[in-house]
This record gives C-alpha cells, structure tokens and sequence, in this order.
C-alpha cells in the first residue's frame, strides 16, 4: 500500500523523519496499541517502558500528530510532570502539524501560537498542563499522562503521590469526553505511584472499562508481549545486554527492577537491609578481622538524639578497592554530644594506638545544622567545638539537605552487595553489635522505617547518611546529592 506510514503513528514518525526515527520491534508494536488506542478497540492502556527507549517519543509527540491528522476535530489532552515538560511535547506536535500539514490533512488555526494550547482549523486540537494544574473549560477524546512523577524523590515522598492522585481524580479524569481513551505513559518508580493506584482501584473505572498494561522489562521475561527470549534487551542496536549489565551494576537492584524491568519491589513488611548477609567475608558482610588502617582519613558518623543517646559509627573509606568499613560503635544511654567525643578520644589513646591518621571525617544528619534559639549554636558547631578541644583534625561532611529515607537505604543495600555480587561495605560485628542488629531487625513501614523500637535504627541511621555520601546509587536522575561543608580544627583539611 502506498500510504501505509498512515496507518500507524510509528510508521509516520519514521516516513516524516526520513528513517532517523527507527523502527525496533518494540516500537512497532507500540505504535500498533496505539492504533488501538485511537480507534477505542483499546481505550485505556498504561505503557510500561525503561528510560531512554523512545516511548514518550512516540506516544507523546508523533502519536497526537498522527491521531488529529486522522480525527482533526477532537481533542488531545497531554500532562506530565511539570507544565513546561509537557508544552515541549505540545509544541513538537504543533510544529509537526505546521511542517507537514498538506501530508497530514490537518490545517493550524491561525492564532495557535502557544505551545501548551493550540488548534486546527477543524476546531479540535492539544492542551497540555503540568500535572496539579488544570485543564480548565476544556475536555478531551484523547488524554495522555506521561511521566507524572519526575524523580526518585518525587516517587518517594508520600505526599507529593497523593498529590498526583487527586489531581487525577479531580481533575485530569473528569475531563475526559464519553468514549475518550486514556494514555499513561511511565517509567515505574514505586509500587505507589500513579499506575500502582490506577491499578489498584476498582472504583477508577466506574463505566467498567478495564484497563490494558503494556510492561516492557529492558530484558526480557517469561511470556515477553513481543515475543523476545528470557534474557533478550528490548532495544539491542541502543543497549545491548552488556551495556545493560553496566547499569545495572550502577545503579543496584532495586531501581533496576524498579525503572529497568518495570516491577517496583513492595515496600511495605520487607526487610529494609535485604541485602546484609551475616556470612564472612567475602561472601557476606561481616569481617571480624577488620581494623583501623593508618595514614587513610579516620570516619565517624553521627546520629543525633537524646533519647536513648548519642550514635556514633568508627570506619573508613578505601576509595581505591571502592569499599566502606565500619570497625567501632560509640554509645552509651544519654550521651552527649560531649560525651561522645570525650569517648572517642579516650579511644583513640588508649585503644586505636593513638593519633595515626591524616584527619577526621565526620558525617551525618543535614537537621544538626539547624540552631537553636537559645544560644544559636547548632548541634554541628557543639561537634566543631569538641573536637577543637581535643585537638583531632576534622572536616565536616554533612549534606545542606538530607536524602529520602528511601534513597538512603537503597545505597546502602547497593554498598552492602551490588547486583554483580560485590561487597562493598563490611562490619565488624564484635566492634558494631547495634549496627548488625539494625541490619537484622529494621523494616519497612509503608515507605518509612519502622522504628516502634526506640533501641534500633540510630547506628544504621548515622551510617547510612556516610553510606548515601561515599557511593550515592549513580546515574538514575535522583536528587538530593550531597552537598560537602568543610570544617577545620588545628590541621584540618579545608576541603574534601
């Protein structure tokens, strides 16, 4: 057939691009749902996808074209995550239209100048409007939702969910026109998110019609939708199952099922630290041989608390063998800050050999810079103050703002044991026993950690914000990195 890039928006992204828009497998079956999609025969679809595999491309950009080129008199309704991300997408379709209308049979009315709000001389067209704000006096035959939740932290945050939920039931579902087809495009983050709850909800769908989840894991599963090996990449000729493996690697098991393979693990009763293993070194994590090593930084990370008492977590970081260790706990019930550092001094005469190290490191919690309207001191500057005192080096590395408590964990799961098998992180249970009981006997509470028990949490805690600053999880648009404040006492370093 001649015109048959007509017939479907992938065939016609590849026709108007002159092939540079290409055709792999998953992308001609996509383009094949979302015929679909467009005709009714499938009029609510979720599409499930990695990063970076061309479905927003597609169902964000070419396929409004090609559906108003077919039906030039409804409407396209378009959100994502912040308004000027989907007028990008809107002004793609509209500058589509006005490069190649005499092909597509579609006119732009004379006054479409906005991105976000334009329309055809037929009197249909696109409105786009970030997700939480509104598509006001207009419905739509059409409404694609795509990428509702920007980032990790966005994922992870309760709130801001709930928030995308009722700006779905609000308003983004009761404007769609009767016999309208609903698109959600997304990579998965959380269990919770918007396709979690839309799936989740059999009172969404009051008309009774169901929904369709189109889930294509960057490498294949039993039973793949188009027809892949177990094992198979979804886009080889773009990532191949080498260059998948390395992200893998990169980023750790959970954001790879999560964002990769399209199945967010539950949260909810899991063991927060699944990946500690009580064997020895190195197939697990506990090394009872560990010691202090001279002439690398000494570290001490620092959980605040009156209640039951200070934290503080002794070890080291060997950049070169990118390995973490945790040798000594520093506790007792109601210690001070004070008290603490009075601790680790007397230890470090009397049973670490005396000063053998270029300085100290010390990491910790962001709400210690916080001051208090007594004295406008913080519990950061009560920290620089005793260790001035007793004369031990320091640089400050604390982050102006903490990461989510999800985020935070999954780095140190990432450390414990990466998804090639590597450990990254060993403690010496004699010298750390409050440490390993955390890793035994925290859980998961919904999205936060169980700490029902007040004896628990404080030394994973305090070595989770040195875990989350030394080998943060990579290259997956998470937010919240840390940001590094030098301190100095005599000899300190002023800059990390």
């Amino acid at each position: 057939m001649a015109n048959a890039w007509r017939s479907n928006p992938a065939l016609l992204a590849h026709r108007l691009t002159d092939g540079r828009f290409t055709l792999p497998p998953h992308i001609r079956h996509l383009g094949r749902k979302l015929v679909d999609v467009a005709l009714g025969r499938c009029p609510r679809l979720v599409i499930s996808e990695p990063p970076r595999h061309a479905k927003s491309t597609l169902a964000s950009h070419w396929f409004p074209a090609w559906y108003l080129s077919l039906f030039p008199a409804n409407r396209v309704m378009l959100a994502g995550y912040e308004a000027t991300f989907a007028a990008a997408w809107g002004r793609r379709v509209r500058n589509t239209i006005e490069a190649h209308g005499r092909t597509l049979g579609v006119g732009l009315s004379a006054d479409s100048a906005a991105a976000d709000a334009w329309e055809t001389t037929a009197g249909g067209g696109m409105r786009t409007a970030g997700v939480g704000g509104p598509f006001t006096g207009h419905g739509g035959n059409v409404l694609i939702v795509d990428d509702p939740i920007k980032n990790s932290e966005e994922a992870n945050s309760q709130t801001i969910r709930d928030k995308v939920w009722d700006w779905w039931l609000s308003t983004a579902r009761t404007r769609l026109e009767p016999g309208g087809s609903i698109l959600i495009v997304m990579t998965r983050w959380h269990e919770d998110d918007l396709v979690g709850r839309v799936l989740g909800q059999a009172d969404d769908h009051p008309d009774g019609v169901p929904w369709e989840v189109l889930r294509l894991p960057a490498l294949a599963e039993a039973n793949d939708p188009i027809g892949r090996a177990p094992g198979e990449a979804l886009w080889p000729d773009r990532y191949d199952a080498a260059a998948l493996a390395a992200i893998r690697r990169d980023v750790g098991d959970y954001v790879w099922d999560a964002l990769y393979q399209q199945a967010p693990p539950s949260l909810a009763g899991n063991a927060a630290y699944a990946k500690f293993s009580t064997e020895p070194y190195p197939a697990g994590n506990v090394d009872a041989g560990l010691r202090l090593v001279p002439d690398w930084p000494l570290q001490l990370s620092i959980d605040f608390n009156r209640v039951p008492g200070m934290h503080g977590v002794v070890g080291q970081h060997f950049p070169h063998e990118d390995c973490l260790t945790a040798v000594d706990e520093i506790h007792s019930p109601g210690m001070t800050i004070i008290g603490m550092l009075a601790e680790l001094k007397r230890r470090v005469d009397a049973e670490y050999g005396g000063w053998r190290w270029p300085h100290l490191e010390v990491f910790g919690d962001a709400s210690g810079r916080i001051t208090s309207m007594r004295d406008g001191k913080s519990s950061w500057d009560a920290v620089e103050v005793e260790l001035r005192h007793h004369g031990i080096p320091y640089q400050l590395c604390v982050p102006l703002t903490n990461p989510g408590v999800v985020n935070r964990v999954n780095a140190f799961n990432y450390a414990l044991k990466t998804a090639d098998d590597r450990i990254r992180y060993r403690v010496n249970p004699g010298g750390c026993p409050r440490l390993v009981k955390d890793f035994k006997a925290m859980r998961w509470d919904g999205n936060e950690l169980s700490k029902r028990d007040r004896r628990i949490s404080h030394s994973s805690d305090a070595e989770g914000y040195r875990v989350w600053q030394l080998a943060p999880i990579q290259d997956v648009g998470l937010t919240g990195a840390p940001t590094l404040v030098a301190g100095g006492g005599d000899g300190a370093y002023g800059g990390y």
